[in-house]
């Protein structure tokens, strides 16, 4: 189930924007153009989060926040305030507020409050272990690779109740902590370098799972991408295939720096375009932008089918 987040702005182009920008990352979003609709969304919705201006008609951000407090209901949702004044943080820190955005907003900062304020809400709510959303550095993945290698020849290739799971992308210190958190759940991790690579790939160890990242200005189209996985498991030899095995195709992004309204929102628009062309050759699996917080949250349904 996705997560979802409601957004309360008066300024309609920015509410536009940011929904744009959270829908493209897998969020579910609900806006509402003041405090009053806020409210009454907010305890309807029960979002996991929520996103407020601080100057909206009929009731401001500072109101709407001590008003969710006041409910049992919306009391323990994490609240980020957007605000162009920076001063007016220490006010808001005195109540409670739990984060702020700084207009113009930033596309880095946002999301990266965004999986903060969640993968905290997720746990006090529903228990989920610190392990399972703790970030992994660079050196503690490539020091702990080598017991997921070892578990891995042990077990003769598969994993004990694991999954098969291959890897493509781009950036390797994501694929690098993609492949740390799998190997913690007992999976199998294979990653993938080229395309040609990636096609071998699915014949020799029939995934289970194959992940995918969507960049826009890619040398290869994901779509491309996808045409060729596509071809490589119709191909697959029947006698190493499990016909049992039908892989989930997910499809994620990996955050890149972009600054500016403008920016921002070509960058968007470019990863819906091409999700729409994927979706059209019959793959739609998107898990949003990754984020070392809440990735495992985002495909632990699929590591338990």
């Amino acid at each position: 189930m996705k997560q979802k987040i409601l957004l309360v702005d008066d300024a309609r182009e920015i509410l536009d924007l940011m929904q744009a920008m959270l829908e493209g990352q897998g969020y579910a979003v609900i806006v509402a153009t003041n405090g009053v609709e806020g409210l009454a969304k907010a305890k309807e919705e029960r979002p996991q989060l929520i996103i407020a201006d601080v100057l909206m008609p009929e009731m401001d951000g500072y109101l709407f926040f001590k008003e969710l407090r006041k409910d049992p209901v919306t009391e323990r949702i994490p609240v980020l305030i957007i605000t162009a004044r920076a001063k007016m943080e220490d006010s808001f820190r005195a109540i409670g507020v739990d984060g702020f955005l700084v207009k113009p907003i930033d596309a880095n900062k946002l999301f990266t409050e965004v999986a903060r304020e969640l993968s905290v809400f997720i746990k006090d709510k529903d228990n989920i272990s610190t392990q399972d959303l703790t970030p992994q550095t660079v050196e503690d993945l490539q020091q702990k690779s080598a017991s997921g290698a070892t578990l891995s020849a042990q077990s003769g290739g598969t994993s004990p109740g694991g999954k098969r799971i291959l890897l493509y992308g781009y950036e390797k210190n994501v694929l690098r902590e993609m492949s740390q958190q799998l190997e913690q759940k007992r999976c199998l991790i294979t990653i993938a370098d080229d395309v040609h690579q990636l096609g071998l790939l699915i014949g020799k160890i029939d995934p289970h799972i194959i992940f995918l990242e969507v960049k826009p200005d890619a040398a290869i189209p994901l779509e491309s991408v996808l045409t060729a996985v596509h071809s490589a498991l119709q191909s697959r030899d029947v006698e190493h295939h499990d016909p049992q095995v039908i892989p989930d195709i997910i499809i994620y992004k990996v955050h890149h720096a972009v600054s500016g309204v403008t920016a921002i929102a070509s960058d968007v628009a470019d990863t819906d375009n091409v999700l729409a062309q994927c979706a059209r050759i019959g793959y739609t699996k998107y898990i949003g932008l990754y984020s070392p917080f809440t990735f495992y949250l985002k495909v632990k349904d699929f590591l338990r089918k």
